[in-house]
């Protein structure tokens, strides 16, 4: 009875500590992502809703995390390495951004910008042929 009242504890106290910790995600920026891409600064800017980038390119386009390379802010949050991917057409770049539905998100690139409103799931798809 003692040994029963003892794994009884000790099964409460893990279950207790497990229940405390959450999943692990990355949160979504209310600041402006950032990343070169063939020398040029792409900025994604969020304005009434947080953003979470993510981005594509093909495998004739540079990617360069230090955005200082490229004019950019590196006070700024950049676009994760893990949210970068190479594949599709060797010279595209497709940005993603998730956020909530129908926000509005300027997407910069090249000197460039244009806004963009997202669909009712959130989502804002832009396709570049970079040179």
């Amino acid at each position: 009875m003692k040994n029963l009242l003892i794994l009884l504890a000790v099964g409460a106290l893990f279950v207790g500590f497990m229940s405390s910790y959450g999943p692990v995600s990355a949160a979504p920026m209310f600041d402006d992502p950032q990343l070169c891409v063939n020398g040029k600064l792409l900025i994604v800017d969020p304005t009434t809703a947080p953003i979470d980038v993510f981005v594509q390119v093909g495998s004739n386009v540079t990617v360069d995390f230090n955005v200082a390379n490229c004019g950019g802010d590196p006070s700024l949050p950049i676009v994760e390495a893990a949210q970068v991917t190479v594949g599709g057409k060797a010279n595209d770049m497709i940005v993603s951004a998730s956020t909530a539905p129908k926000a509005k998100v300027f997407v910069s690139y090249d000197r460039k910008s244009k806004e963009y409103k997202a669909d009712k799931d959130g989502w804002v798809e832009v396709k570049f042929t970079v040179k």
